[in-house]
C-alpha cells in the first residue's frame, strides 16, 4: 500500500502522468494500530524487564534503518539526489541516526531517510510502554498511556510549542497506538469466544476496514492523511477495523500457506525502508531509456520499479536483516527470558501492512502475524 502511495509522485515527476491517490497512506495507519497490538499481547505475562525490552526492541529496529540511511547517503555522495534529499551534511545525518529531525534550507524538517517518521512514533510508544511494565497489569498500563497520551494531545490546542519535535509527539496520530492496545486487551479476555472465530464477522470488519477510507482519502485528499487532523479518525478507525477482521479470522484457523508471501512478509520492514530508492532507481533508469510522453512506458516504470523493489527488499532480507537479528538474539541472550525471546517477531510482524493489506500466518508467538514503519 505504502510503496504504491509512494511510486505515484516519481512516476508523474518522470513521465508527467496524474497518479495522486492518498488511499495508499492507509498501510501506515495499519501498522500503528498492529503495533500497539503486538507490544501489548506479546507482554501480557509481564516477563520481561522495561530495559530488555527496549534493547531487544532496539536491536531490531535501529540497525537496519541505519543501512538504509546510508544508502539513501550513498546515492548523495554519487551526485544523485535520492527522494528529494538536497542538502546534506554531517549534523543533519548524525542526527537522522538518532531518530531526530533536522530543519532544512526549504524550512522543513526531516529526516535523511524521510519516512523514518513512523519508527519515531514507533519508538515513543515503545518508551512509553516500557515505562509502565512495572505496574504488571496491562489494564494499569493502558490507562496511564490513555491518560498520557491524551495531555499531549489536549496540550497542543492549549498552547503552541516552537519545539518541532514537542509539536511532532503531540499529534494525534498517537492515539491509533492505543486502538491496537485496546484490542490486545479485549482478545486477550475474549480470545475463547465464539465471536473471535467468527469467519463471518472477520471478513465483514476486514472489508468494512478497507473499504471505508476510499471516501474519505477521496474528499478529503491530503487532509485525511495530515497527522494533526482527524486521520486517527478517518484511517485509524478503519485499520483498527482490518487488524481485529485478520485477528479473529487467523484465530479460526484462516491462514496464507503460500511461501511466497510469507517470504515477502518475512522482508516487509526491509521493503519499507529501502523501497524509497529502490522505487526512485528503476523509474530514473526507465524514463532514460524510453519515451517519457508515452502512456506505455509509465506502466512499464510502474511494473519494473514494483518487481525490483520486492526483490531487492527479500536479498536484503536475507543477506542482511536475518544475520543482523540472528547476532541481535545472540547478544541479548542472556539479558532477556525464554518469553522475550518468544517477542522476536516483533517489527517484522509489523510491516507488511505497510506493504501489503494483510495477511496472516503461522508460526509467531503472536496471534496477529499481519508484517507491517
Amino acid at each position: 500500500m505504502v510503496v504504491f502511495y509512494h511510486l505515484q509522485p516519481m512516476v508523474n515527476d518522470a513521465f508527467a502522468t496524474y497518479m495522486h491517490d492518498t488511499y495508499g497512506a492507509f498501510g501506515v495507519d495499519i501498522f500503528f494500530v498492529i503495533s500497539g497490538f503486538i507490544m501489548f499481547y506479546t507482554n501480557k505475562k509481564f516477563q520481561t524487564a522495561s530495559g530488555s525490552f527496549l534493547i531487544n526492541r532496539l536491536l531490531r529496529i535501529v540497525p537496519l534503518y541505519w543501512l538504509a540511511t546510508f544508502f539513501i547517503v550513498c546515492f548523495y555522495v554519487a551526485g544523485f539526489r535520492p527522494n528529494g534529499l538536497m542538502h546534506l551534511d554531517f549534523g543533519i545525518l548524525a542526527s537522522s541516526l538518532l531518530f531526530i529531525p533536522s530543519e532544512f534550507p526549504d524550512d522543513r524538517h526531516d529526516l535523511v531517510l524521510s519516512l523514518g517518521w513512523t519508527l519515531m512514533y514507533e519508538l515513543f510508544f515503545y518508551g512509553a510502554f516500557a515505562a509502565t511494565l512495572a505496574c504488571k497489569s496491562l489494564e494499569r498500563s493502558f490507562g496511564i498511556l490513555c491518560v498520557g497520551f491524551s495531555i499531549l494531545i489536549l496540550s497542543r490546542y492549549v498552547a503552541a510549542s516552537p519545539i518541532y519535535l514537542v509539536e511532532f509527539f503531540r499529534r494525534p496520530i498517537l492515539v491509533e497506538f492505543l486502538y491496537g492496545a485496546a484490542l490486545a486487551i479485549i482478545y486477550i479476555r475474549f480470545q475463547n469466544h465464539s465471536a473471535m472465530r467468527s469467519v463471518s464477522l472477520g471478513l465483514l470488519l476486514m472489508s468494512a476496514g478497507f473499504l471505508t477510507p476510499v471516501p474519505a482519502t477521496m474528499m478529503f485528499g491530503e487532509t485525511a492523511v495530515a497527522n494533526d487532523g482527524l486521520r486517527f479518525v478517518l484511517l485509524g478507525v478503519p485499520a483498527l477495523g482490518v487488524v481485529a477482521g485478520a485477528l479473529i479470522l487467523e484465530n479460526a484457523g484462516k491462514r496464507v500457506k503460500s511461501q511466497a508471501i510469507l517470504l515477502l512478509g518475512a522482508a516487509s520492514y526491509a521493503l519499507y525502508l529501502f523501497h524509497p530508492a529502490l522505487l526512485q532507481g528503476t523509474v530514473k533508469v526507465v524514463s532514460a531509456v524510453l519515451p517519457r510522453s508515452e502512456a506505455s512506458s509509465a506502466a512499464l516504470a510502474i511494473v519494473l520499479a514494483l518487481g525490483i523493489t520486492f526483490m531487492g527488499a527479500i536479498l536484503v532480507h536475507l543477506a542482511l536483516e536475518r544475520p543482523i537479528l540472528a547476532l541481535g538474539q545472540r547478544l541479548t541472550m542472556r539479558r532477556v527470558n525464554a518469553a522475550s525471546i518468544l517477542e522476536a517477531d516483533g517489527p517484522a510482524v509489523e510491516r507488511q501492512a505497510l506493504a501489503t493489506p494483510a495477511r496472516m500466518s503461522s508460526g509467531s508467538s503472536a496471534p496477529l502475524t499481519i508484517p507491517a514503519p
